[in-house]
């Protein structure tokens, strides 16, 4: 195995540990910037998924499949790699674009926090 697994095995559990213990939100970027991250969603639509509960997985999350795919492909040695990680990310901006707009700031998992570290932060410095 090379260093770069074994620092991905290393900061996985890190990063799981610190969402389960930091966060009331389940995502790190909402807690801190009271904004929704391109993913907001992910876990809610795979457990609907789990559930059979198919148009609340895709309303959680429309591309909640590609999820283990873009992970494969960041671990994998795929010749074209670069590429299609390109234009996964491409696709998962947009569609949070899109996501935003369509349903900004009033339905969950795309609505604002207000009570975040960066506005309580934000309020300290600038009262």
């Amino acid at each position: 195995m090379n260093k770069s697994k074994y620092l991905y095995i290393i900061l996985f559990p890190i990063a799981v540990l610190s969402l389960y213990l930091f966060t009331k939100t389940g995502c790190i970027v909402k807690e801190i910037t009271g904004l929704p991250c391109p993913s907001c969603g992910m876990t809610r639509a795979w457990l609907s998924f789990i559930k059979f509960d198919f148009i609340s997985a895709f309303k959680w999350h429309p591309l909640f499949l590609l999820g283990p795919v873009f992970i494969y492909l960041i671990f994998s040695h795929f010749k074209k790699k670069n590429l299609y990680l390109t234009l996964f990310s491409i696709l998962f901006i947009a569609v949070y674009i899109i996501r935003m707009s369509a349903m900004f700031p009033t339905q969950p998992p795309m609505d604002i926090e207000v009570n975040n570290k960066l506005f309580n932060i934000l309020g300290l410095i600038f009262p």
